[in-house]
């Protein structure tokens, strides 16, 4: 009954890797968006935050009807972290 221990027990040391992948990228995500002083950045980090915590009680990330959501939202959420990642750089260039 939990994501995570799932997929260490069907993967192995590939869902091992995952499972520490998933975690250290909500990682570089919190801090990112912390060093940014983005509102709606730590807003959706905290979406994520709570599906992860249900993960670990309930199997989500592997169910069609749940993990397609998160695996997209997931994305989103890091692409905008890009997207204003890039606006600093972006800016300096133009007079």
């Amino acid at each position: 009954h939990n994501s995570f221990l799932h997929m260490i027990y069907r993967g192995g040391v590939v869902g091992i890797s995952l499972a520490v992948l998933i975690v250290y990228g909500l990682g570089v995500l919190i801090k990112q968006f912390v060093s940014l002083k983005s509102l709606a950045g730590i807003l959706l980090v905290s979406i994520l935050i709570y599906w992860i915590t249900i993960a670990n009680f309930l199997v989500i990330l592997e169910l069609p009807y749940n993990a397609i959501p998160f695996w997209s939202f997931f994305g989103m959420v890091w692409a905008y972290q890009n997207s204003l990642d890039r606006k600093p750089h972006e800016n300096s260039h133009h007079p």
